[in-house]
């Protein structure tokens, strides 16, 4: 009783205060009172796991949740470069005496394969084993917890069943108790009807199982295991997922197209002294990602006229990237007059790639409910990470026009100092990166551990990428408000912004570079694969923050449809 309201003090300040971290103290105060309880035992009866039925035998659930929640409240804690390596040692302690209270929990399987995998601590092949466990524990202690709370022989002390919703479907397995026709209403007129039994609910699927599961399709993809990723996916409502042809660059050099591809510029787009002085602005430990709040903050760009050049950006734009451009563009009466810019950087492995998307001019689709896009979209590539094992930028011949999913794509490996363009109206995202080679730390699929990871942000590998949408119109001039950080924004003032300064501070009136080959990219010539799930399962719900459209439903419809949900970012890369 005494280590349960310690506990439930914890649950309680997480929503009083607003705070998701809530009092750690009284985590601590649970593990003091619970240090010398035997833990579960790994052997099952039968091949099933045994949660127990009273709150003695809950206990060992009870000690691994509590540090399960203290390795959560360290990670959410902004990270000390510095005292990085201590930092993983405490988290990875935690995570550790977790599963030695009870080896089934899949919140902290699933914490510690993501943990590993952002800080590339862990072969991919073993996260994805890590991922697994946490799926097949989230399925075995939703049903067995079920069985308990509403079974023939559920139990009848209402203090165990606290335990069961609280501690095991709501916490560990991340189920919630809904109403079944709760359409419309907030979560305080939910809660009123349960607590009064007006209304028939139902526990919803397993949230942790979810990501477990789309996790490990999105890292079987990227590993070429797609037998293994489909057998992931058929847990989920789906229709289409990306080709496995794309995942592996198969192209096809065999048949000629008859699009217009995107083009692609390599061998020193920028000359030097420009390059290194983008790489230095940029870099990842750069004042730009922490003055502007980069890692938190959601999608913001900038806009600016094309005119004779007054900094790095417009220099780079105007004198270097804009001839290139027009190049591919020839439409004489319709002339490219402004060019909106946002760069992206990564971290390779811990990058699942950006979702995919169509670049849109978000005022005017908020206003008028019309679809526009840049003339032309581009990327340059700054920096690849580690021997181009970058994620690729996938450019669909799909449009948010299109009645059919596209059959083609172009897929753009990243190179250093390269710039790639194509249509602004077409489908496009970044595949996750695959990383640098396996890690060759000796892991255990069963055992949760992990090798050092590197903790100088500069010197991990970064995907440095600088996004331009070339317009024909002022984007600006139908904006209701332009502010510093949103869409075709304003730069921030120069005399209080460090990267600011940075960008006025640059190479003047540089020859271009006289190097730059120009290629089309190899097409691709299967696009999606049609799936659908299995029907023998209830599926679950695909995990909104990892939905980034490479498995989807309702294709292609659906990606038009994605540009009127004010909870997407339209405009990435």
């Amino acid at each position: 009783e005494k280590a349960w309201n310690h506990y439930r003090n914890f649950l309680d300040s997480c929503i009083e205060d607003g705070n998701e971290e809530g009092d750690i103290d009284e985590l601590y105060e649970v593990a003091n009172i619970l240090h010398d309880i035997p833990p579960v035992s790994k052997a099952t009866d039968g091949g099933k796991i045994r949660i127990g039925s009273t709150r003695e035998e809950l206990l060992p659930i009870l000690a691994s949740m509590t540090h399960y929640q203290l390795a959560n409240s360290i990670i959410s804690q902004t990270v000390d470069l510095d005292n990085g390596k201590a930092q993983d040692n405490t988290i990875l302690k935690h995570l550790q005496l977790s599963l030695k209270y009870f080896p089934h929990n899949c919140s902290t399987w699933s914490m510690g394969a993501n943990y590993a995998r952002m800080q590339q601590s862990a072969p991919l092949s073993i996260i994805c084993q890590w991922f697994k466990n946490a799926a097949t524990c989230a399925s075995a202690l939703r049903t067995q917890a079920l069985n308990l709370l509403e079974g023939e022989n559920s139990v009848d002390e209402e203090a165990v069943k606290e335990w069961l919703e609280l501690l095991i479907l709501n916490g560990m397995v991340g189920t919630e108790y809904a109403c079944s026709d709760n359409e419309g209403e907030n979560d305080e007129e939910e809660d009123r009807k349960i607590n009064e039994g007006s209304e028939e609910g139902f526990f919803s699927s397993s949230s942790v199982e979810a990501t477990s599961r789309f996790m490990g399709a999105m890292i079987q993809s990227t590993l070429g295991n797609h037998d293994e990723a489909l057998d992931l996916l058929k847990h989920f409502d789906l229709t289409h997922r990306i080709h496995p042809d794309v995942w592996d660059c198969n192209t096809d050099d065999t048949q000629q197209s008859d699009l217009d591809g995107p083009t692609f510029f390599t061998d020193g787009v920028l000359p030097k002294s420009l390059y290194d002085k983008m790489c230095q602005v940029f870099a990842p430990d750069a004042a730009y990602w922490q003055e502007s709040n980069y890692a938190h903050r959601g999608y913001y760009s900038y806009f600016f006229d094309i005119k004779e050049p007054s900094n790095l950006i417009e220099e780079v734009i105007v004198n270097h990237l804009l001839p290139l451009v027009k190049e591919r563009y020839k439409d004489s009466s319709n002339k490219i007059i402004g060019a909106e810019w946002w760069p992206h950087t990564r971290p390779i492995q811990a990058n699942l790639g950006h979702n995919l998307h169509f670049d849109t001019d978000e005022s005017i689709l908020e206003q008028e409910g019309v679809i526009s896009h840049p003339v032309l979209s581009s990327v340059l590539y700054l920096t690849a990470g580690h021997d181009s094992t970058a994620g690729s930028t996938l450019i669909l011949n799909q449009t948010p026009d299109s009645t059919e999913v596209a059959k083609e794509c172009w897929s753009c490996s990243p190179k250093k100092n390269s710039f790639m363009v194509f249509d602004g109206n077409l489908l496009h995202g970044v595949l996750p990166c695959p990383g640098q080679p396996e890690n060759t730390h000796s892991c255990d699929s069963q055992e949760l551990d992990w090798g050092d990871t590197p903790h100088n942000l500069a010197a991990v590998p970064h995907r440095l990428t600088f996004m331009v949408g070339f317009w024909t119109r002022r984007v600006p001039d139908k904006m209701k408000e332009r502010k510093v950080y949103g869409p075709c924004g304003i730069l921030p003032p120069l005399e209080s912004t460090k990267w600011v300064k940075q960008i006025y501070d640059y190479p003047h009136s540089v020859k271009r570079a006289t190097t730059v080959k120009e290629t089309q990219l190899p097409k691709i010539s299967q696009s999606w694969q049609k799936i659908k799930g299995k029907g023998d399962m209830d599926l679950l719900e695909i995990p909104k923050a990892l939905d980034h459209r490479f498995f989807v439903k309702g294709a292609p419809g659906c990606f038009r449809d994605s540009l009127f949900d004010t909870d997407s970012s339209t405009l990435l890369e």
